[in-house]
């Protein structure tokens, strides 16, 4: 995989998200079992109201996520993201630029949750304490 090397890039990036990035973790359901936990999900998105700013954060991240894809949502905001394990890609190459405390906390937890060493060999006693630990941020 090609690496981000450009330090400007980087850091255009990382403050953009600082201000703009969302990063969720959110528990999906099996339909057939609603009351049991079926496993967790994760989103590392931008958004903005002017495409070409998503369209250059694209050409900066190319290696790490799926293809751009433009939702619009109400005031027409775009959103580019990237799920799973892109994500921890895309945050381990980010946060060396972070400085907002919150989004850096969060893409730590973010990172480990959904780690590519180490996500499909969790048990669920360990994502479950990684859960506690989320939804602790989210109330901060």
């Amino acid at each position: 995989m090609e690496e981000i090397v450009d330090e400007k890039d980087m850091s255009w990036l990382a403050g953009f998200f600082d201000g703009e990035g969302c990063i969720s973790i959110a528990v999906w359901k099996d339909a057939k079992k609603p009351t049991h936990r079926s496993g967790y999900i994760g989103s590392v998105s931008l958004s903005n109201n002017i495409l070409s700013v998503l369209k250059e954060v694209d050409t900066i991240t190319r290696q790490f996520k799926q293809p751009l894809s433009h939702t619009t949502l109400a005031g027409h905001c775009h959103v580019i993201s990237w799920t799973g394990i892109a994500g921890t890609e895309l945050l381990i190459k980010l946060l060396p630029y972070l400085r907002n405390p919150r989004q850096i906390e969060r893409a730590k937890v973010y990172m480990e949750f959904f780690s590519p060493k180490r996500y499909c060999n969790y048990q669920q006693v360990i994502r479950d304490r990684l859960w506690e630990e989320w939804l602790k941020l989210r109330a901060s």
